[in-house]
């Protein structure tokens, strides 16, 4: 009897786990359209056109090295701008899913004030793996939980004010058919007026938590 119990535990849970990953690991037939999704401004003179930000995390990723994602990635990726836009250093998280197998990174770049320019630039980067405690699987339902694939970006959300400087949590999520990018100024300062902000606080939290990321922001 308990066997069976057992047996049956086992295939009422496994395909939770594997339903989670469907979109991802197994290829559409036929395949998709590649569909970009960037941040765009709803109102205001520049209403209609990319947001600013797109273009500076392009020169970020150059910047830094790595890899950009407007044409895709296989199987997923997901990259976390953690900007402090005060502090010297900061910080990214990628998470990336490849032939099954789940992996992280946390690249910490060093910034600098260019007098000529006068503009911050990245000076110098470290990076290092990173593991969650509570496992990928876990991460991951978590991060789907809190809508990370499908939140609206904060340009959709009426009256979502920007300051002068503060902290911009700007995410990338790149896949076989799709390449998105959405951002959100400061959503600790919204969480009682937007249950994204609140999403979106609750996944920094996450990220502190599962990584042991203690002084990121």
């Amino acid at each position: 009897m308990l066997l069976l119990f057992s047996i049956v535990v086992f295939y009422s849970c496994n395909p939770k786990t594997t339903d989670i990953y469907s979109d991802i690991d197994n290829p559409s037939t036929p395949a998709k359209p590649f569909n970009i999704q960037l941040p765009v401004y709803q109102t205001g003179a520049e209403k209609g056109t990319v947001n600013w930000i797109y273009g500076y995390i392009q020169k970020q990723t150059s910047d830094a090295g790595l890899d950009t994602l407007q044409a895709g990635f296989k199987d997923l990726q997901i990259r976390i701008w953690l900007h402090d836009w005060l502090a010297v250093k900061k910080n990214m998280v990628i998470l990336s899913r490849t032939n099954r197998k789940w992996s992280g990174k946390l690249i910490t770049m060093n910034y600098e004030y260019n007098v000529t320019q006068q503009e911050h630039r990245m000076a110098s980067k470290t990076s290092r793996q990173i593991v969650p405690k509570s496992g990928w699987n876990y991460l991951f339902k978590q991060l789907l939980e809190l809508k990370i694939m499908t939140i609206d970006d904060m340009e959709d959300l009426p009256d979502y004010r920007v300051g002068d400087d503060g902290v911009d949590y700007i995410f990338e999520i790149a896949s076989k058919d799709k390449y998105r990018m959405f951002h959100y100024w400061s959503p600790a300062l919204y969480t009682d007026k937007y249950w994204q902000a609140k999403n979106i606080v609750s996944v920094v939290k996450l990220l502190q938590n599962e990584f042991a990321l203690d002084n990121l922001k």
